[in-house]
């Protein structure tokens, strides 16, 4: 997943694609449905990723924040800076 500096999705692979997205009837690099609310809304109160996307951001290095679980399997997320 790719956001802009707003923070918001402007781009999702495949993974992204099947475990945000709703609708099949679009391609991930089509889809417009993902929002970071929405991201945000499945991680809950574990993980600001705005305040992480901000700080990668500014100090322009990568983080790798903890291991979240969604559906029963177990997430690492890795912010960079393009």
């Amino acid at each position: 997943m790719m956001t802009d500096t707003v923070p918001e999705v402007v781009m999702v692979n495949s993974v992204a694609h099947d475990l945000f997205c709703h609708s099949k009837g679009h391609s991930p690099l089509e889809c417009r449905e993902i929002k970071l609310a929405m991201v945000q809304e499945r991680f809950g109160q574990r993980l600001n990723l705005a305040i992480h996307i901000a700080s990668c951001m500014k100090h322009h290095r990568p983080q790798k924040l903890k291991a979240i679980t969604i559906n029963g399997k177990t997430w690492r997320v890795y912010l960079s800076r393009w």
